[in-house]
């Protein structure tokens, strides 16, 4: 094991102060001296508390390295692994939380690796162990929010995703609503996303109640229901006013005959929504907002059978995979995970070729980089921080994630053509990329990367 300052090989920063263990460090003149290390450290706990344990585990791609980095936590004889892949040459550091229960009056905290030296770097910044707190978000008697009454009832378990936690409570004075707090902002109330005051996005009325409810982010989405109406709705708490609507009975199914006649469950994560949408004749299916699309129905044929019932919970979809249960017409059962995508991404188009071809470009030049994502989705398409742009090996097949933001050429960097219905991202080149290779990348809002390589002249 090794302590050091990753500036003086200026490989990047420790993520707390400025010194960092490398675990894996018994390596002279390039003979491996032994395979991995280790540090533990012993504190006392008060039985049967949860405590919750943080770390800081990173790597960076030099020296012969693989970028790939092992860290095994060892709490009471029981083993938790962790890793962290970084093909950039300089140390990206990924935050991990444990929880643990203690045992006994004193418990031993291990970290180590059995990682050979010679092939992987395995630091470790920022430990922090802290007792697990239980904060009282909503409970009977608490006043409800935008109401007159306080909460009797939460019909429905709630969903957290980060910091914030969604919920459907009921009140004494007649309340029902879909309501949200964030423990990133304290002291944060609790604040209302929906209830029987809330005007139903592209209906008629104000909602009369409210059945499911899931969270990703920011974004809140739930069913709701009113008079001769029901939909399911997504609230951005960051932009009021909100609700919006998804999907309601009079949306037309997207792959099949007439429209939605109810709705069973909800999920949702970053910019997705996916919902069990209901039809006459016996439709039922799972879909994808957004654009919105079928991602499997039943009377599809899938693992070579003929689905006959769909299962979808609020936990379903995270990023860009969605996991979904199915019943088949023999009577087997299955578990299933598809890969959705927000954007349907088509590109990159000429004068740009993609991997694994490195297009040879003049240093200082704007690129117009371009691309489909059939339709105007708007120019809120990049995931935050993106583009990017990371250093490659100018013979490599390496695909990276980026660490500097690219700069934009002129006042917007981004555009759309609604005739060719194509985006063009216009960017800035160094000069100071002369003679090497870099690699730009695309992330988009769904998750979804999509990169170019890059030679500079």
């Amino acid at each position: 094991m090794e302590r050091f300052d990753p500036h003086i090989y200026a490989v990047g920063a420790a993520s707390d102060g400025s010194l960092v263990l490398d675990l894996n460090t018994d390596y002279t003149f390039g003979v491996d001296q032994a395979v991995g290390g280790g540090i533990q450290q012993t504190f006392p706990t008060i039985v049967d508390t949860f405590y919750i344990l943080s770390f800081d585990g990173g790597t960076w791609l030099a020296a012969g390295r693989d970028g790939t980095r092992h860290i095994e936590v060892v709490i009471d004889d029981t083993s938790h692994p962790f890793t962290v892949t970084n093909l950039t040459g300089t140390i990206v550091w990924t935050r991990f939380p444990l929880t643990f229960q203690a045992t006994a009056p004193n418990t031993t905290v291990v970290f180590r690796n059995f990682d050979s030296p010679s092939q992987t770097f395995s630091l470790l910044d920022n430990v922090s162990v802290v007792p697990a707190s239980v904060t009282e978000v909503a409970s009977t008697g608490t006043a409800v929010p935008g109401g007159t009454g306080v909460f009797t009832a939460f019909p429905h378990s709630p969903a957290m995703s980060a910091t914030r936690t969604a919920f459907l409570g009921l009140g004494s004075a007649g309340e029902a609503g879909v309501y949200s707090w964030d423990r990133a902002i304290p002291p944060d109330p609790v604040q209302p996303i929906a209830d029987l005051t809330t005007a139903i996005p592209g209906g008629a009325g104000t909602f009369s109640g409210f059945t499911d409810v899931a969270v990703s982010g920011n974004l809140v989405s739930f069913m709701g229901t009113g008079v001769d109406q029901a939909g399911i709705y997504v609230n951005d708490v960051t932009i009021p006013p909100s609700p919006v609507k998804v999907a309601d009975l009079t949306t037309a199914i997207p792959q099949g005959a007439g429209s939605f006649t109810g709705f069973t469950s909800v999920s949702t994560s970053r910019g997705h929504t996916a919902f069990l949408g209901l039809g006459n004749f016996g439709q039922a299916g799972i879909y994808l907002a957004s654009v919105l699309t079928k991602v499997i129905a039943v009377g599809d044929t899938l693992a070579a059978k003929v689905v006959t019932e769909l299962r979808l919970g609020r936990f379903g979809l995270d990023g860009n995979s969605l996991a979904f249960g199915a019943t088949f017409a023999d009577g087997s059962e299955g578990v299933f995970v598809a890969q959705v995508a927000l954007y349907p991404f088509t590109g990159f188009f000429a004068l740009v070729a993609n991997l694994p071809v490195f297009n040879q470009v003049k240093v200082g030049q704007a690129i117009p980089v371009k691309f489909s994502l059939q339709g105007n989705q708007g120019l809120a398409i990049f995931a935050p921080g993106y583009p990017k742009s990371a250093q490659i090996a100018c013979n490599s097949d390496a695909l990276v994630s980026g660490i500097e933001p690219t700069v934009t050429a002129g006042g917007s960097s981004l555009s759309y053509n609604a005739t060719t219905d194509q985006y063009t991202y216009v960017w800035k080149t160094d000069q100071a990329w002369a003679k090497t290779c870099r690699q730009l990348v695309l992330e988009l809002q769904d998750g979804s990367l999509h990169r170019a390589n890059f030679t500079f002249k």
